[in-house]
């Protein structure tokens, strides 16, 4: 055996391998969420306090982050991030902050998966190519000339900061300034220079808009002899000078030996002589203003007063060149080399003014200045300091529009579609690659969600609906408007970013990433040497002031890894990471923008006077170098109190932690009315579920007279007042009164073995809504389906048995296409190709596409044949029994082909089509002509809509009706005669808009979305084939939904035959198999995906029994019925007689996420996203085969619990299959 050798010392610590990447992403995450909640224009703003005792407020990323000393190298180096992007291009410090830490969170799940961090980076590096490609693509060039533009695209950019309350003020700062000091440099570049030619003097009083700019310079001087010297010169003379007017001193000590007294008048005289020759030399070229670097002696301002010189001393370097810049002058090292071209002439005034105390001279007037300064005016020294940072951001954001004129959408629209693109091409990347590259464009979706979350809207609809017009790579320009988390079009309402900014996020937030991801070694040497034999010291943490006075726990405190106890500024409060970002989910709770103003109210929001000025500060957390990190402690508590009752929901657990926090809140904070419980999972060590409202509570009654002193005694006092009940085992508080809750294994699996015997249908959610219509599929008469009837098919039929599984009472419609002119077209060729079609015979139209094809080419080759198609329509829609007759049968072949269809794909639908609420048209139009909502245009009927250029037509010019006119039968009829509560309709998201106006205009719903009934739109992407493009044939056709059932169907057999099952089955169950695997194969690939998204059709990929696919789960719910089977257990006797037990860590995971099921699909109902029911079921699987390999089940002591355990985790699997419409089979 080789002895060990030993490298490092003692004094050195080395940490390697998947711990350093995990320490490194912990790291980047904390450092992210620390100013995540400073992006966008509702931000909020942080408060820092120096060791000085001053105060910093502000929402700039790079101002606060500097000011933090951290432990963590990988938390150094994203502080190194937004320095470099400051530095670089002036703005974008947070977005680059949030992006790194997102593109590292990502990666997260790949070194789960054991992937190497060369093929993430690899895949990183790709995706960053393709998108500065997307942005060279959707990028805009602007003429720098147009100051309009230029003054949208700053306003823009500004527009999240503090100032952007003050209109065009900062903007316009910021565009006169950059202008001026621009330099050409040839061949159309230009240099603007912003360190060292514009100067930002703050004065503080008077108000924000008596700011301007300078066109010149000033500094904080006097002249030197203000009693001798002009202060107001127009058309001053000006030389510059950087050597001194007085006797030339000695290096160090000099000493004189005078023998004679003569000899000391000697050496007087010659000073004199010598400072009379200096001044000499200048008054020969006339000035009227003499500035120097240097000192000036009082012999030569005698001199210089005395010839009518005005002279100022010991201008800084940097104020001497702005001088020079703006007046012409050149700065001279000794007079007697001065020159009548050194002498500046360009400026038109000098004068001395005094603000408060101090006197400031301004050279201004300037005949095209290069140099200029900013004088900012104010209520206080905060406001200006914060003022003077946004200023900082807006001139560099005219710098970089001047040297690189090219726009790119904000509000998020940029990063949404390359997000977009990105996932469109990831699809033709081979290799594992694909899936970091993946991760990757998904990635870029933090910004506008962070946009989302932190302008207080919902941010799950939000962003499904960005995504939805994203889908198609089109509406490049489409984001959210930080303000007011509108989704609207980023030109028309002028949000703009710079190209240079956006870029250099992009480059800069993906390189971090990939180097942050290829560290695998941390070493650190420890340079404090401790005595011989002394243990290696604890760090050492103050204690917080909690009620139960317990030591505090550095691991409970996730940032507190990464910030040091220094002397600079670090947290007083703050959130554990995983905690953080749970918190944002629930938008309504994460963000603190809406609970500032429901606290202060709308009325107060004052804009100038000091003291109102703090009511402004929206303040996330707060900073101190004058404390120690204080961690929240984690304690123990036992809850107390009576017992609740939760019974209400049985399967719920998130519902029934609600029922208990909120008896808990009403005693915590009884004179704050009903407040809502912030339910939500966690993981981790910390408990199973947490309730977040303290920080909310505490928001709201911070500065009342309180006994709670911070957002953890309050969480301490939730904690303690809730009521005994046999849900909770424990419950701790941590962070800024995070209440995590611990729950009884006990009540897990006794909960879960009740399910055994009441049945799943006692785990249905509860929702506030009796009846629902679910609008879904609608073909046109005459058309086969096709692969475009695919989504609204699938995506409704899950829809509808989600709603029907939570007791909602669901009418399924199918609103065909059966009434229109094409019949007049389809009847008239009817009585051409078949005559004796009335003598009671069936048609024989086999094809009815072919059908359709040929009548439409004979419609329009035909003037003749079209004149009686169109008397046809007539006759029809006049009831002639001819006409009616020969409608109803073409209508009938096309429902027996749909019906088909429908029955191979376990579809239930009650057909409702235009033609049944056609006589309702008539009523429903004069129901809202009554009511002053129609007006006739050019002839047609319409109904103008606020906020739309183009009014909605319900009737034509000819009084024919159209869609809109039977949609708005439709819904009066939905809402009247069937008593919907809940309007559904299932169409893809072309659509949205049509069935938006016709909702909005009929004013049958209340204004808040919120209260039923209510009307929403389900949109979903295309169907995409291989090449990006429309599923279709080779040929070009559209491909027809039968070919694609029968051609999945087809593929799964022939891998059952592969697998050898031809021999071992009998061919019903072959067919019975092959079905469910091929069918539930292209439900669940379509199921999975965001609904709003394109996914790309791919037999391969649906069919392969890896990753998350229908077939992987189908086997997953084969096995675990195959592990019954095999214990030969009854398992019905057994659910009656044996008790379920989960102690191993395994068990109690499974038995958790199982209890779950009920509020995903009560999530999966409200959102109307069946991906959120897919990906818990996939989870699901993956659960249990942790489980299963380390637990063993037959044939082990624990064996009857586990068989239950397997039994419920079947039960729940197959009612998901169920509600996603997919058969499960017992064996594959």
């Amino acid at each position: 055996m080789q002895p060990q050798v030993l490298v490092l010392n003692n004094s050195t610590k080395r940490e390697s391998g998947s711990r350093v990447h995990y320490a490194v992403i912990q790291a980047a995450k904390a450092v992210a969420d620390i100013i995540r909640t400073t992006l966008g224009p509702r931000s909020m703003l942080k408060m820092l306090l120096d060791a000085a005792g001053g105060i910093v407020v502000t929402n700039d990323g790079n101002a606060i982050l500097r000011e933090l000393d951290l432990a963590h190298p990988a938390a150094k180096s994203m502080i190194e991030l937004s320095r470099t992007q400051d530095e670089e291009v002036g703005d974008g410090t947070t977005s680059v902050i949030v992006l790194a830490g997102e593109m590292l969170h990502v990666a997260e799940a790949f070194i789960d998966k054991k992937y190497h961090p060369t093929v993430i980076t690899r895949a990183y590096n790709k995706a960053l190519e393709d998108a500065i490609a997307v942005l060279d693509k959707i990028a805009m060039t602007i003429d720098v000339k147009d100051r309009a533009t230029m003054l949208g695209l700053v306003k823009s950019c500004i527009g999240t900061k503090f100032t952007s309350q003050f209109g065009d003020l900062i903007a316009d700062l910021a565009i006169d300034s950059t202008s001026m000091v621009g330099v050409d440099l040839g061949q159309g570049l230009r240099e603007v220079d912003i360190k060292k030619y514009i100067k930002v003097e703050k004065l503080p009083g008077g108000q924000l808009e008596d700011s301007h700019v300078l066109k010149g310079v000033m500094i904080n001087k006097d002249v030197v002899a203000p009693s001798k010297m002009r202060r107001k010169i127009v058309n001053p003379r000006i030389i510059l000078l950087d050597s001194p007017l007085e006797y030339k001193k000695g290096e160090n000590q000099t000493n004189a030996e005078i023998v004679r007294e003569e000899d000391w008048e000697v050496l007087l005289r010659m000073e004199e002589e010598y400072i009379e020759n200096l001044c000499a030399q200048i008054l020969k070229f006339r000035p009227d203003l003499v500035i120097t670097e240097k000192g000036l002696s009082d012999l030569a301002c005698h001199y210089l007063s005395k010839a009518g010189v005005s002279a100022i001393r010991r201008v800084r370097k940097t104020d001497n060149n702005r001088i020079a810049k703006a007046c012409g002058a050149v700065i001279v090292n000794r007079p007697d080399e001065l020159q009548e071209s050194d002498v500046g002439t360009g400026a038109g005034l000098f004068e001395v003014k005094k603000f408060g105390d101090e006197f400031f001279a301004f050279i201004v007037e300037c005949k095209e200045p290069k140099a200029c300064t900013i004088l900012l005016r104010g209520a206080s020294k905060d406001l200006l300091n914060e003022v003077e940072r946004n200023l900082q951001d807006a001139m560099s954001v005219a710098r970089n529009i001047i040297k690189n004129p090219k726009l790119l959408p904000g509000g998020g629209a940029t990063e949404l579609t390359v997000s977009a693109t990105l996932k469109q091409k990831s699809s033709s990347i081979e290799g594992i690659e694909k899936w970091p590259y993946e991760a990757a464009a998904l990635a870029f979706e933090a910004i506008p969600r962070t946009l989302a979350q932190n302008c207080g809207v919902n941010v799950i609809r939000t962003m499904t609906a960005l995504q939805g017009k994203h889908a198609n790579g089109e509406n490049a320009w489409i984001g959210i408007d930080g303000n007011t988390g509108v989704i609207a079009d980023m030109k028309e309402k002028r949000i703009w970013d710079s190209y240079t900014v956006k870029a250099q996020t992009f480059k800069t937030a993906m390189e971090a990433a990939c180097m942050l991801l290829r560290i695998d070694d941390i070493v650190s040497g420890i340079k404090k040497k401790q005595a011989p034999g002394a243990a290696p010291q604890k760090p050492k943490f103050e204690q917080a002031e909690d009620a139960d006075n317990e030591q505090i726990l550095p691991e409970y405190y996730s940032l507190a890894r990464f910030c040091q106890s220094t002397s600079r500024a670090r947290p007083i409060h703050s959130t554990p990471i995983h905690r953080h970002r749970l918190a944002y989910a629930q938008s309504k709770a994460a963000n603190p923008t809406k609970r500032f103003r429901d606290f202060i109210g709308r009325q107060h929001e004052p804009r100038r006077a000091a003291a109102s000025f703090f009511l402004r500060f929206r303040l996330g957390f707060m900073w101190s170098s004058r404390t120690a990190i204080r961690l929240s402690s984690v304690s123990r508590i036992r809850a107390v109190s009576s017992m609740a009752n939760v019974n209400e929901y049985p399967g719920n657990v998130k519902r029934q932690l609600g029922k208990l926090f909120e008896k808990s809140l009403r005693v915590t904070v009884p004179g704050e009315g009903d407040v809502e419980p912030l339910i939500m999972p966690c993981t981790g060590k910390f408990g199973d579920y947490q309730c977040n409202n303290a920080m909310g509570i505490f928001s709201k009654i911070k500065g009342k007279s309180s006994e709670f002193k911070n957002p953890n005694s309050i969480g301490q006092a939730i904690a303690k007042n809730l009521p005994e009940s046999e849900i909770v085992e424990s419950c701790s508080v941590a962070g800024p009164g995070f209440v995590n809750v611990v729950l009884s294994k006990t009540w897990l699996a006794k909960s879960i073995h009740r399910m055994l015997l009441d049945g799943i249908q006692s785990w249905a959610p509860k929702l506030p809504v009796n009846r629902a219509i679910v609008d879904f599929s609608s073909p046109n008469i005459a058309k086969e389906m096709h692969v475009g009837h695919l989504r609204s098919t699938i995506i409704g039929d899950t829809l509808a048995r989600m709603l029907e599984f939570s007791n909602v009472d669901v009418l399924r419609r199918n609103h065909v296409g059966d009434w229109g002119t094409q019949f007049g077209m389809l009847i008239e060729f009817l009585f051409e190709e078949f005559p004796e079609w009335e003598d009671g015979t069936e048609i024989p139209i086999q094809d009815l596409e072919s059908f359709y094809k040929k009548s439409k080419k004979r419609f329009d080759d035909d003037p003749v044949f079209k004149e009686r198609a169109q008397q046809a329509v007539v006759s029809l829609q006049s009831g002639v029994a001819r006409y009616r007759s020969a409608w109803a049968q073409i209508c009938e072949i096309s429902r027996r082909e749909f019906n088909r269809v429908y029955t191979r794909l376990g579809v239930n639908l009650e057909e409702k089509g235009e033609s049944f609420y056609n006589p309702y048209i008539s009523s429903v139009l004069d129901i809202l002509d009554n009511r002053g909502l129609i007006e006739e245009s050019e002839g047609a009927r319409v109904i103008f809509i606020e906020g739309k250029k183009i009014p909605l037509i319900v009737k034509k010019r000819d009084g024919g009706f159209n869609y809109a006119s039977t949609d708005l039968a439709a819904l009066w009829y939905r809402l009247n005669e069937e008593k919907a509560e809940w309007i559904i309709y299932v169409t893809d998201v072309g659509q949205q808009d049509h069935f938006e106006m016709a909702a909005k205009l009929a004013g049958w719903f209340p204004s808040d979305g919120s209260l039923y009934p209510k009307a929403s739109h389900v949109g979903f992407g295309l169907v995409l084939g291989e090449d990006g493009k429309r599923f279709r044939t080779r040929s070009g056709d559209v491909v027809k939904l039968v070919d694609l059932l029968d051609e999945a169907k087809s593929r799964s057999k022939a891998e059952l035959v592969k697998r050898g099952k031809a021999n071992e089955w009998t061919d019903e169950l072959m067919e019975k198999t092959s079905e469910a695997i091929g069918y539930g194969a292209v439900k669940y690939a379509d199921l999975k995906n965001n609904r709003l998204t394109n996914y790309t059709f791919d037999y391969d990929k649906m069919l392969s029994d890896k990753g998350n696919t229908a077939v992987y789960l189908l086997y997953a719910y084969a096995r675990i019925r195959s592990i019954i089977r095999k214990s030969g257990k009854d398992v019905e006797g057994l659910k009656e007689v044996s008790k379920l037990s989960l102690d191993h860590v395994d068990e109690r995971a499974l038995g958790l996420h199982l209890l779950r099921f009920s509020e995903v699909v009560e999530e999966a109902c409200s959102s109307l996203l069946p991906n959120v029911l897919c990906e818990y079921l996939y989870n699901l699987s993956e659960e249990f085969s942790k489980f299963y390999n380390n637990c063993q089940v037959v044939g082990s002591a624990e064996e009857t619990s586990r068989i239950l355990l397997c039994e419920a985790t079947a039960i729940v699997m197959k009612q998901c299959f169920h509600l996603l419409g997919i058969n499960p089979v017992d064996q594959i």
